[in-house]
């Protein structure tokens, strides 16, 4: 099973998922709070993470519709919509 791993500046927690999951999924497995004011939809884009390795770009699947809600070159910069992006 693939292995996420959530980190900001003072932290780092790492949980084990079932491929398929969403990385928003995945945050509530590990109980770190992603703001979601669409509910997980996709509609918002407020639930953004950056990814801290872009080689891993590989390793999910994002929905056509959430790489539209990012501007610019976000994706190329590892830029993911947490409620869109599943684990592979």
């Amino acid at each position: 099973m693939p292995i996420v791993t959530f980190s900001n500046q003072t932290k780092s927690i790492s949980i084990e998922v079932e491929t398929n999951t969403s990385l928003l999924a995945a945050a509530g497995y590990a109980n770190i709070p992603i703001e979601t004011p669409c509910g997980g939809m996709g509609l918002c884009g407020k639930c953004k993470l950056r990814l801290n390795d872009k080689s891993q770009l590989s390793h999910v699947e994002i929905s056509e519709k959430a790489k539209a809600r990012l501007p610019g070159q976000e994706w190329e910069e590892g830029v993911l919509i947490a409620c869109r992006t599943k684990v592979m």
